[in-house]
């Protein structure tokens, strides 16, 4: 009886940490982009001669994450549905790492929006599946 307990308040800490990992990943990329656009904007402080962007590129930058999570919450349901929930949750940390990998290794602005948008899918997809996988360990 004691052993169930113990599984049962250690399944409550996971499904917390899950939640709390879901939030910090997001209010990471806004905190972080929030900083990183006074550096972006000059070529000076950023220390590379691309990064002098004009204000309608910072604010691509800044939002193209959120466009991505636009369209990943819009195809979150039919990705949940077509693939079930382990393999949403899976594609999900992969928009993660890619958007995070070519975000940092990005040769130019294109590519740097590209990298913000792909992390932005993960985002949106974020949204739906870890909601529904959280609310399926706590019932």
């Amino acid at each position: 009886m004691e052993f169930v307990k113990y599984l049962i308040i250690l399944s409550a800490v996971f499904v917390a940490a899950t939640a709390f990992n879901v939030g910090l990943l997001y209010g990471n990329d806004i905190g972080a982009t929030s900083s990183a656009t006074i550096s972006i904007q000059s070529a000076t402080l950023s220390g590379i001669s691309w990064y002098n962007l004009s204000s309608v590129e910072v604010d691509l930058v800044s939002s193209g994450s959120l466009y991505g999570a636009l369209i990943g919450s819009v195809l979150a349901f039919n990705v949940a549905d077509f693939l079930g929930r382990r393999r949403e949750l899976i594609l999900t940390s992969t928009f993660y790492l890619i958007g995070a990998l070519v975000t940092s290794l990005a040769p130019n602005f294109a590519v740097l929006v590209i990298g913000r948008f792909l992390y932005g899918i993960g985002i949106g997809l974020s949204c739906l599946c870890f909601s529904v996988a959280i609310s399926q360990q706590t019932t």
